[in-house]
């Protein structure tokens, strides 16, 4: 995948939190993302959701990568589009299971909310394409919330998404989906998986 120059979204798990305050291990990982992510020739700009943890995870990648923090929230339609998917949920996350299962879960109990969250996401993306022209030197970061992520999948995969979530693709703290607007393809980096959207 060509990622260089051109619009690059990337759509990111906020990293490793106690609470909403991110660890030193969270902290650090997010400052090596920054690092790993730089590329000189382009922009950057940040996005974060209302919770703390996706502020400081989106700081600390900004200042891995040697950049002045251009960050804002996510604003869109009067609310915060990246905040966690929590709220919406009738039952509340089921904090008892591990992160997978609470995901699987949420899309057999909660698939209501799970298709709200995605679709919001999916429009908020848009948003995005429709301001900056797919051919800017620009990279974007947003933070946001493990679900919202694979919300995200299944709303643009549809059926072939929940196979690749329930088939274990989910997402670890610090890791991103990369939609490429030119070429309309999702590039999940941590799985190896290019997925074009119809």
């Amino acid at each position: 995948m060509n990622t260089q120059p051109g619009l690059i979204i990337s759509i990111r798990r906020h990293c490793e939190k106690d609470g909403d305050k991110l660890t030193p291990d969270g902290i650090e990982h997010a400052r090596v993302i920054g690092r790993t992510i730089e590329i000189p020739s382009l922009e950057m700009i940040g996005y974060h959701s209302n919770a703390n943890r996706t502020r400081e995870t989106i700081k600390c990648i900004f200042e891995g990568a040697g950049r002045e923090p251009m960050i804002k929230p996510a604003e869109f339609g009067g609310k915060n589009i990246l905040d966690s998917i929590v709220p919406h949920l009738k039952n509340g996350w089921p904090s008892d299971l591990s992160y997978a299962d609470a995901v699987k879960y949420c899309f057999d109990n909660e698939s209501e909310a799970m298709r709200t969250i995605g679709g919001n996401l999916a429009k908020f993306i848009c948003e995005l394409v429709k301001v900056h022209d797919p051919n800017d030197n620009l990279r974007i970061e947003a933070i946001s919330h493990g679900p919202n992520l694979e919300c995200y999948i299944m709303h643009e995969l549809g059926n072939a998404g929940i196979d690749l979530l329930m088939g274990g693709l989910y997402f670890k703290e610090g890791q991103n989906f990369i939609y490429h607007p030119d070429e309309r393809v999702i590039e999940i980096p941590h799985a190896q998986l290019n997925c074009s959207i119809k």
